[in-house]
């Protein structure tokens, strides 16, 4: 049994032996809780605590609602049956192999586009819910964090209308900014092989 405490905020793991014969460890629950915490900042910023700190008895389950499958599945995918290793390591999945001149070619397109779009902060393009290419300031405070990163991409491969229509949805980025949301507008490109063009903006 592991216990996080974050503010108003306590989160808690109960872990058992999985059906693979894995035992999770304190570290691995807390790194789920950590995700946990930080999905529940993607969603609301971090004006849930103010809830809190204002109305004690604040019940956090009156703005979930279709949240609920976003953690449930954020806890699937980074539990022991699921694909743990990119989070464990502190990576993302991206698409490999891949030739370094196509990967070059297309984040040259995405530098054409951000600097025709205007307050453009991050361009990805994603292949299903693995990365192919990212265009970033070169601004090391301002470059994304690998766990903003992480929720970014399990967050897009689970909306429904991804492959089918344009999207523009707001999202907080805890490590980024915890307090304001940024914007993303999403385009599929192919709905075949699921290649979606991201951009993510400071102004809707």
């Amino acid at each position: 049994v592991v216990f996080m405490s974050v503010g108003s905020i306590t989160l808690v793991s109960i872990a058992k032996k999985s059906t693979l014969g894995i035992v999770e460890t304190e570290a691995f629950c807390r790194l789920q809780l950590e995700y946990l915490y930080a999905q529940l900042i993607f969603n609301f910023t971090d004006q849930i605590q103010t809830n809190f700190r204002h109305n004690p008895g604040y019940d956090l389950r009156s703005i979930m609602s279709s949240e609920d499958n976003l953690l449930h599945s954020l806890l699937d995918e980074s539990g022991p049956e699921g694909n743990a290793g990119p989070f464990l390591v502190g990576g993302v999945q991206s698409v490999f192999p891949i030739s370094h001149k196509i990967r070059k070619k297309i984040s040259q397109v995405l530098q054409s586009v951000g600097s025709k779009t205007e307050n453009l902060a991050f361009a990805l393009i994603v292949l299903g819910d693995k990365l192919v290419s990212l265009v970033q300031p070169s601004y090391r405070p301002h470059q994304l964090k690998v766990s903003d990163l992480h929720l970014i991409l399990h967050f897009l491969s689970k909306q429904p209308g991804m492959l089918t229509s344009e999207l523009w949805i707001p999202m907080c980025l805890p490590r980024f900014n915890s307090s304001g949301f940024l914007y993303a507008y999403t385009f599929c490109l192919d709905v075949e092989m699921k290649l979606c063009l991201v951009l993510i903006s400071s102004h809707s």
